[in-house]
């Protein structure tokens, strides 16, 4: 049994790890809130509660239990960055912390609990259990398709003053080198670049993005309105005509590789949603391995997000601009969450028919080799 629980401890550790370097990587730029540890011990709260709830043999209770979750969450790191808020003075910052770990620890115990308990009742209708199920799925390909996906740039000021300089520095005559020259000329640059906001960021879910794709793939250039740019005088008419420039630029310059990419995000967009609704016509006909679409529909749906905002961010910033960041957003998280949890539970439902057959059939054996 200590084998069993050390091999957990070291499997929940290194998954905090890999959660903590990335979480302070992506999640902390505009935020001294400890968002990794935050996620982390919540998460291991509601997973514990449901792993509770599902009251599962003391073997696989202590492994996954007492050991992953255990190495998983961290009530030191909590305490000790409690601490280092007190420390700085950040008085507001330490009460949402302090609050949102507590008390959202013992609610998310509480739903991880309760609504799974009531569902393994024996005496709950197969009917309700079917609807709960089919609305949990439901919620998780809603979160996934509106979750929204945001491009930022950051310190954009100096980049628009990088851009403006090199096209003023063009010998040739396009309306944005004889724009960017005049600008110069007549000393306006530092009041352009004042209008312009230092950090720029635009979102739009999942689910919208076909319809930019689809409006894309039609015209093979990208407008004003696509981006949600709505300029109200003639400066910000120069600053949305250069932010086109260099995005249908690149996108020319790139044409196979975006072309492939919009390719694969229709395709998963269309895929995410057939699985979804073969798992649900599996759950009401109460065939085994529903959980399995709703598994690779979710995991496609979260898979492709990655893919797409660290592709993204990683050509523009060698591209473009070494500060422009795509990311997807915590509904998307949230979606493949309830998808694995729901999978899981479907799954251990399987298993647990599987095993009350197995025994009815030993024990039906039984009384005829008596006789």
């Amino acid at each position: 049994m200590f084998a069993v629980v050390g091999l957990g401890a070291a499997l929940g550790a290194v998954a905090r790890f890999a959660l903590t370097n990335y979480g302070k990587k992506h999640w902390m730029r505009q935020t001294d809130l400890p968002l990794p540890t935050l996620v982390i011990n919540l998460t291991g709260a509601f997973l514990l509660g449901l792993l509770y709830a599902l009251q599962v043999n003391p073997a696989l209770y202590a492994f996954l239990g007492t050991g992953v979750l255990g190495g998983y969450t961290t009530f030191s790191t909590l305490n000790t960055e409690l601490v280092a808020l007190a420390s700085s003075q950040r008085k507001r910052t330490l009460k949402i912390y302090m609050l949102a770990s507590y008390a959202g620890g013992m609610i998310l115990v509480t739903i991880g609990y309760f609504p799974w308990k009531v569902v393994a009742m024996k005496n709950v209708p197969q009917s309700l259990k079917k609807v709960f199920w089919i609305a949990v799925a439901a919620l998780s390909l809603v979160c996934l398709l509106t979750g929204p996906m945001t491009f930022k740039s950051e310190d954009t000021q100096e980049f628009a003053t990088e851009m403006i300089d090199k096209f003023a520095d063009e010998d040739d005559d396009t309306a944005l080198a004889i724009v960017a020259r005049a600008t110069v000329a007549a000393g306006l640059k530092d009041e352009l670049v004042k209008q312009v906001p230092d950090t720029l960021k635009v979102s739009g879910s999942y689910i919208s993005l076909y319809h930019f794709v689809s409006k894309y793939k039609n015209r093979q250039e990208v407008r004003a309105k696509d981006l949600q740019l709505h300029p109200k005088n003639r400066v910000q008419q120069f600053l949305t005509y250069l932010i086109l420039y260099l995005i249908n630029t690149e996108f020319q310059v790139h044409h196979d590789d975006i072309e492939q990419i919009f390719v694969i995000y229709q395709l998963s967009v269309w895929m995410v949603v057939i699985l979804y609704l073969l798992g649900a016509v599996l759950i009401i006909f109460r065939r085994r391995l529903a959980w399995l679409p709703i598994l690779l529909g979710g995991g496609a749906a979260f898979g492709c997000q990655i893919f797409m905002t660290q592709y993204m961010t990683n050509l523009a910033q060698r591209e473009v601009y070494p500060k422009i960041f795509f990311s997807y957003s915590w509904p998307s998280v949230v979606g493949f969450a309830l998808a694995v949890l729901l999978s899981c539970y479907m799954a251990a439902c399987d298993w647990k028919v599987i095993q009350e057959k197995k025994q009815q059939k030993a024990a039906n054996k039984q009384p005829k080799q008596e006789k």
